[in-house]
């Protein structure tokens, strides 16, 4: 936390990194909120529990905020992310390949992992336990839109865990962790204490601290390539460039890939 604190000392930072953003019409929300309903449904079809929306979206429903944005710099609609239990996630994956809406939804199958009665947070060979209440399901909703996430403190420190390239947060999860902590802040919950949560702030270092394995150095090549401004051009979720890193994914999956 000591890089959120030192971030909050800059007050000219939120200005600088708002500076590319655009103020969506009312007209795109709606259309935004009708695919993204579309989503909803179509992911229910095959999972109606075991699921969990995470990332921007979840942050703007649990703030309020009336006037999100609802397209990327790019012009493409912003990404849904989701956490979800392995077999969840591939029973979500395939079926939004078939029956998919213009939304791209992004899978987390590795970061939190909830065996019955035993919560925990997972990466690679890293595993953390956790109290089971971090994880408790909340009904959120966007507009008409509603759909299961996490507590306003959970969501913030699911951000402790991202990926830090070049050892930074990147600068849109700062933005959302600035937002969520001033929501938690105004509208504390004695049910969630800080202390809830140290196995995420050990998680955390562990994670970027420990020798990079195979798995982690795809992950770093896929995460680096869509901070580059290549990917403004051509993003990673292009249909064009997608399928390789699936590929490439379902190879790490299916092997015992060696360590770097």
């Amino acid at each position: 936390m000591v890089e959120f604190i030192k971030y909050m000392s800059d007050v000219s930072l939120e200005k600088d990194l708002n500076r590319n953003t655009r103020e969506s019409t009312p007209e795109e929300r709606r259309e935004f909120l009708d695919y993204f309903k579309e989503t909803i449904n179509t992911i229910n079809q095959v999972a109606v529990t075991n699921w969990w929306m995470v990332g921007g979206v979840a942050r703007d429903a649990t703030v309020g905020k009336k006037n999100f944005t609802v397209k990327q710099s790019t012009g493409e609609w912003r990404d849904l992310d989701i956490v979800a239990s392995r077999e969840t996630a591939k029973a979500i994956t395939a079926i939004m390949k078939s029956k998919g809406t213009p939304l791209h939804v992004g899978m987390s199958m590795n970061t939190v992992i909830k065996p019955q009665g035993e919560s925990q947070l997972q990466f690679s060979e890293l595993k953390m336990k956790v109290p089971d209440i971090v994880f408790e399901t909340k009904l959120l909703r966007l507009g008409e839109v509603e759909f299961p996430s996490f507590s306003a403190q959970t969501l913030l420190h699911l951000y402790c865990t991202g990926e830090r390239p070049g050892g930074k947060m990147r600068d849109k999860d700062f933005l959302n962790v600035l937002e969520l902590a001033r929501f938690i802040k105004n509208n504390p919950d004695s049910k969630y204490p800080e202390s809830l949560y140290e196995g995420f702030h050990r998680f955390s270092r562990l994670k970027n601290k420990s020798s990079k394995s195979f798995e982690q150095f795809v992950m770093d090549i896929a995460v680096g390539y869509r901070n580059s401004r290549l990917n403004d051009y051509l993003p990673i979720n292009h249909p064009t460039v997608l399928p390789i890193v699936e590929h490439i994914w379902e190879i790490i999956e299916g092997t015992s890939a060696p360590s770097r």
